[in-house]
């Protein structure tokens, strides 16, 4: 942690300064300074580091619920997942990438009946003989 707090230290000193390389003057036309000038990425970096924190955070709490709650968290995990292939399969399916979409819905099936027999300890022919 003192390490961290180091860094975050000397990093948060070193962004006083905006544009502090300035890159730009290894440029040959003019115009590019100006048009560069504005939205640099040291503007910002508290809207990074920010979302770097939220994901941190994030990420110990799902750990630490899942070292507590472990099956519950499975479920989870599965449902998201499952979720997130079935949302990108039909948005496939609307641009009109008929291949790819069948292949993530078959992959967010597949899954679901893959996880779901594990963590129920069910075998998978069984689920197989159930549809």
């Amino acid at each position: 942690m003192g390490l961290a707090l180091a860094l975050a230290v000397l990093g948060l000193n070193r962004f006083k300064k905006s544009d502090r390389f300035n890159f730009d003057r290894y440029t040959s036309n003019t115009t590019v300074t100006v048009e560069n000038s504005h939205g640099l990425t040291e503007d910002y970096w508290p809207m990074y580091g920010l979302g770097g924190g939220v994901g941190t955070l994030l990420g110990w709490a799902w750990l630490l619920l899942l070292g507590s709650q472990a099956n519950h968290m499975m479920k989870i995990s599965v449902h998201i997942l499952t979720t997130y292939l079935a949302v990108v399969s039909v948005l496939c399916f609307w641009s009109e990438q008929i291949f790819w979409g069948v292949t993530f819905a078959t992959g967010a099936a597949l899954q679901f009946l893959y996880v779901i027999s594990v963590i129920d300890r069910y075998e998978l022919e069984m689920i197989w003989f159930c549809i």
